[in-house]
Formats: C-alpha cells, sequence, structure tokens
C-alpha cells in the first residue's frame, strides 16, 4: 500500500503503490560532493574560428539543488590550418558558465579558469590549454582536447538553468573544431564535441 516515511515528523520518502515505486521527498538534503543530476550530450558540429574568439557550443543543465556546484567534463578536437611545413597559429580554448539563456557575447559567461597564459587566451574566460602555433606537418591530423573541471556557482536556487558554454580563439589563422569532415583541405575526418555535466551538492 502507498505510504510516507517520516523522520522527525518530517517527511523522507514517499511509496506509490500504483507505480509501486519509492520517491525521495524533494525537500530532502544530500550532503556536499553528491551528485544531484547528470546531463550529457554529443554535438556533430564544425566550427571554423578564423582569427577570432568564437563560441564553439552550449549545454545546459536545470538544478534540481540549491548552491549546488557543477563538475565539467568536455571533449572536442580540432585541426589548424592545414600546412606541410609549419604552421603558426595560435590558439586557445576555455569554458564559461551562464544562468538564464544562452548568449553570443563572451562577457555574459563567468569564467571557470583562472590561468591567463601570455600568448593565447580568451578575453574574458581566460583559457585551460594554449598554444604558441604548431611546427611541422598538420594536414589531415586532428588533435583532441579534452577538460574535467568544477564550476563555482555561489548561491543559486533549485530550478535555476545554467548554461555551459566553450569556446576557442585563433591568432594568424584558422582553427577548425569537431566534425565530422570539417577539414581545411579536403579527405575526411573530425570528431564529435561532447559535453558532460555533473550537479553537485554544495
Amino acid at each position: 500500500m502507498s505510504g510516507i516515511v517520516q523522520i522527525g515528523g518530517v517527511a523522507l520518502a514517499s511509496h506509490d503503490e500504483g507505480t509501486d515505486k519509492v520517491s525521495l521527498d524533494s525537500g530532502t538534503v544530500f550532503p556536499a560532493g553528491h551528485v544531484l543530476n547528470v546531463v550529457n550530450e554529443e554535438f556533430a558540429i564544425a566550427v571554423d574560428i578564423s582569427s577570432e574568439e568564437e563560441k564553439i557550443c552550449d549545454k545546459a543543465i536545470t538544478l534540481v539543488g540549491a548552491n549546488s556546484n557543477l563538475m565539467i567534463f568536455f571533449k572536442s578536437g580540432y585541426r589548424p590550418a592545414a600546412t606541410t611545413t609549419y604552421s603558426d597559429v595560435d590558439h586557445a580554448w576555455a569554458l564559461g558558465w551562464k544562468t538564464g539563456a544562452v548568449s553570443a557575447t563572451q562577457s555574459d559567461y563567468t569564467a571557470i579558469h583562472t590561468w591567463s597564459p601570455a600568448k593565447e587566451k580568451l578575453t574574458t574566460l581566460n583559457a585551460f590549454r594554449s598554444h604558441d602555433a604548431l611546427a611541422g606537418t598538420t594536414i589531415y591530423t586532428t588533435y583532441e582536447v579534452s577538460h574535467f573541471c568544477e564550476a563555482d556557482l555561489g548561491t543559486v536556487s533549485a530550478g535555476t538553468v545554467v548554461n555551459v558554454s566553450a569556446w576557442g580563439s585563433a591568432e594568424n589563422g584558422h582553427l577548425y573544431v569537431g566534425g565530422p569532415d570539417n577539414v581545411p583541405t579536403g579527405g575526411s575526418g573530425g570528431c564529435l564535441t561532447a559535453f558532460t555535466i555533473f550537479e553537485i551538492a554544495g
């Protein structure tokens, strides 16, 4: 039969006889570090970053707890400008977050990384990866990028939508991100871009 489990007069969980499932009460507080929610998505996108800073993609997560933080895993890949000798394309990668709707403006996002490399970075988001050119043959070569980090969201309410975005920059030429088939000189290749975001109890 259906019923409610209480501790100290406060509801902890309820049982639904119709579905035979037990559901935790929405007021249940989990210990800090507990995973509350996970979202994941793969993107078959191709972005040509040409001597500029540009957003690659966004992934949204709706918080189920108050004052949560995020653990973020990001993966993608890139090809620099094709060459058989030397590529002087400096490039950098960064992640950022904002509440509410997505934006095309980098400064609307809060920086996650504190590293601010001298050579190449994003204007307001710093960088988690930075390269001062690439030497040697780069034609048809796809390089993988991955990063795992925490975002401290501060004071946020349950039900808040948080958008996490990936950004890239290139100087002195092109940075071809993702794929499949995002190649500068024919052929085929590239890779999927992916976000996995964990909501962690604060």
